[in-house]
């Protein structure tokens, strides 16, 4: 069970509280669709509710020391047809749109900012909100599959954050490239379309960078 929970997630089975975070986190999502699916309008509540009440049911005896099958027993053909039915209808009336499907790419570009932004000669406070910031955007990526586009959007509201706060620092910065910051500057310009796409909404990152005059705000900068 705990091999195949970090398999799915990308991290190390002896990492338990990695592990466990994501556990939670797939528990939460199902409590969370199982509030949608009391509130759909014109339908059989009951009958969308029943496959989330079956999970549910299913993580309470978890067991991160037995085999993968005995969890799979507790999750029956019908949940999975049950699931494969909510699943369509989420997507056509409380879904969102399609995500960049290089959206996992990312992660290799965030692991490599992290170490550039860590080993770089910056100011301080301005290092750590940077490495706060690519960390959390490192967990949505990865959570991705679970929280949707709404993590990332979480995410990248913080960096904008950070950015704001340390525009300054960032502005008088003479090598942006080597230091990670247009790196960084382009990574949350290509999150921000992703997230725009994604939930319909309108982009943030790129007219706020723009805005500031910091590195990666140019044309083409995503």
């Amino acid at each position: 069970m705990r091999e195949v929970w970090a398999d799915v997630f990308f991290t190390e089975a002896r990492n338990t509280v990695d592990v466990l975070h994501y556990v939670a986190e797939v528990v939460q999502l199902t409590r969370d669709c199982r509030k949608i699916a009391a509130m759909l309008p014109d339908v059989d509540n009951k009958l969308y509710l029943a496959p989330f009440i079956a999970i549910e049911t299913a993580f309470v005896n978890l067991n991160f020391d037995e085999p993968w099958e005995a969890f799979c027993r507790r999750i029956d053909d019908s949940t999975m047809t049950g699931l494969q039915f909510c699943s369509d209808y989420f997507s056509r009336e409380v879904g969102e749109g399609p995500i960049d499907d290089d959206l996992l790419n990312l992660q290799l570009v965030v692991c490599n900012l992290l170490e550039t932004v860590i080993a770089a000669d910056i100011d301080d406070g301005l290092k750590e909100a940077l490495v706060r910031a690519l960390e959390d955007i490192r967990r949505a990526i990865l959570e991705y599959r679970i929280r949707g586009a709404d993590g990332l959007r979480t995410a990248l509201e913080g960096g904008i954050g950070a950015v704001a706060r340390y525009r300054d620092e960032i502005a008088a910065i003479k090598n942006p490239e080597e230091t990670g910051i247009s790196g960084v500057m382009q990574l949350m310009r290509r999150l921000d379309v992703i997230v725009s796409t994604g939930l319909k909404v309108k982009q943030l990152a790129g007219p706020i960078i723009s805005f500031l005059q910091l590195p990666g705000g140019g044309p083409g900068g995503a």
